[in-house]
């Protein structure tokens, strides 16, 4: 059986296979598809000028593996290669896998200007290929970065009678 243009998340599947349309039998063996499936960051709230950090969940990410920020929403990652704005190597330290869900938090802080950004992942079997550039996929939707307060002065509402409010 050849299953072909079949796109799954990040994570481990079983697979069954029908038995002349009577029974459902399992594999004996689970299907691995690695990768990021998701990115949270801290705070959620991201502004500009302002370090923050970035946790990236899935499967199979490990020490080895690398995050990039791309400049631009829905930029593809291949820009990863040539142009990011930010990346970090995985250490093991930053690397947890707990019942095959793998999360990596990243330890050193990012500070970006205002704007949108696309997160990517290179996992590290993808990292050096002699046939290709680096595969760098694109993770979750753009993140965005938000200009921040600046430099505001607050004062309080004045009435007409000179009554604060």
């Amino acid at each position: 059986v050849n299953v072909t243009d079949l796109r799954l998340d990040a994570g481990r599947y079983l697979v069954c296979y029908n038995v002349r349309n009577t029974t459902w039998v399992p594999q004996p063996q689970p299907l691995d598809v690695f990768g990021a499936s998701g990115f949270s960051t801290t705070p959620a709230l991201l502004l500009r000028d302002v370090d923050w950090l970035i946790a990236v969940r899935g499967h199979g990410l490990g020490p080895g593996d690398a995050i990039a920020l791309v400049a631009g929403a829905d930029e593809a990652c291949a820009a990863a290669v040539y142009a990011p704005v930010y990346t970090h190597n995985v250490t093991a330290l930053e690397a947890v896998t707990v019942d095959g869900v793998s999360t990596v938090n990243v330890t050193r802080p990012v500070r970006l200007p205002a704007g949108p950004y696309t997160v990517c992942y290179r996992l590290f079997a993808h990292a050096e290929r002699d046939d290709t550039d680096p595969v760098w996929v694109m993770v979750g939707d753009p993140l965005e970065v938000l200009p921040g307060a600046g430099a505001y002065s607050v004062a309080p509402a004045q009435a007409a009678d000179n009554t604060l409010f």
